[in-house]
């Protein structure tokens, strides 16, 4: 996980929703900003599982529904912020967690941030104001604590797992253990946590697809620019041990989600 810069980025204004639909690309899908009319900009939105043209549609929380906070992500480029209104969830501080989550399941609860985990807000340049065994890393949203196991021996049965940018979790390793082994030439090594576990992820070798890609091979689907199994609910079970047939939004494709 990389943990992008939040000082210095433009953050895209608010625009009415009247005015928004007067512009002849807003909401419609986009591969880059050259696809958008300024002010909007192209975002890839996870919950919706989809690229499109958007600005800001809130700067605060009072400007969202009961339920959801205001919260920034960046553009498809990486070089502004646009704010929406994100669902507030049930997760902990430490629990892994979605920014734009679909359920309150996976979104973490009223008052922490999420880089990934969910944090408590910190002070870059004090480290007391994180608990034991986080760090304070900068976000979007702002700076929040992330979890790390570097100073400290993790229990019998797991390991120290690095998700990149200094921050890491004890975690059971389920899948292939693409840290011990390194993937074949041409896919990379991909960290996914499970479904309402904090202490186990999955790890695979997964082949990149997308925009200038080439298509995945047959069995295959892309989502969220990887190549992954696709399935059939109705069909066989074709996902094997400690997966099942489902998908993350109903605008995404079925594909073989890890489960314990």
């Amino acid at each position: 996980m990389t943990r992008p810069r939040a000082s210095g980025l433009e953050t895209l204004p608010m625009i009415p929703l009247e005015e928004s639909r007067r512009l002849p690309t807003y909401e419609h899908s986009c591969r880059n900003n050259e696809d958008c009319e300024p002010p909007l900009r192209c975002i890839y939105n996870t919950r919706r599982g989809e690229r499109y043209c958007t600005a800001s549609t809130c700067m605060n929380d009072q400007h969202c529904p009961e339920g959801f906070a205001c919260r920034a992500l960046l553009t498809d480029d990486e070089r502004a912020l646009v704010r929406i209104c994100s669902l507030v969830g049930l997760r902990k501080e430490g629990e892994k967690c979605e920014l734009l989550p679909s359920t309150p399941e996976t979104g973490c609860e009223q008052g922490l941030l999420c880089q990934g985990w969910c944090g408590r807000s910190c002070t870059m340049d004090d480290p007391s104001s994180c608990p034991r065994g986080f760090l304070c890393g900068n976000g979007p949203n702002g700076a929040s604590c992330l979890p790390t196991c570097k100073s400290r021996t993790c229990p019998d049965g797991q390991q120290c797992v690095d998700f990149g940018e200094h921050v890491s979790v004890c975690a059971a390793v389920h899948g292939q253990n693409c840290h011990l082994t390194p993937c074949p030439e041409g896919q990379r090594c991909h960290i996914e946590g499970i479904s309402n576990r904090s202490d186990a992820v999955w790890m695979s070798c997964l082949t990149l697809c997308g925009a200038k890609k080439p298509p995945c091979p047959d069995g295959l689907v892309c989502d969220v620019f990887r190549c992954r199994q696709s399935c059939d609910p109705n069909g066989p079970d074709m996902c094997g041990p400690h997966r099942h047939c489902g998908r993350r939004s109903e605008s995404r494709p079925w594909t073989c989600i890890p489960t314990l």
